[in-house]
């Protein structure tokens, strides 16, 4: 899915994602996202950087790094 909940209301978002979380649970879904809230349920976080995968993990592994991409994305967007 490419952000596939980008041009909806939050409540549908939220819809969107709870469907893919039960409905999904046992298959690969990958999702390419900006927004911070979409990814918030994933498994494993792959992080980009100028096309290249800088940070791979599990996203309580990824947010407890300081010195990690994505820690510092979550920072930057007080997530």
């Amino acid at each position: 899915m490419d952000e596939a909940t980008a041009s909806i209301d939050v409540e549908t978002d939220h819809i969107i994602h709870d469907i893919v979380q039960r409905q999904l649970s046992d298959c690969t879904v990958i999702i390419i996202a900006h927004r911070l809230s979409t990814i918030r349920n994933c498994d494993v976080i792959v992080v980009l950087s100028d096309g290249r995968v800088v940070e791979m993990g599990p996203p309580g592994q990824l947010s407890a790094n300081p010195q990690g991409h994505f820690a510092k994305i979550l920072a930057e967007n007080q997530l």
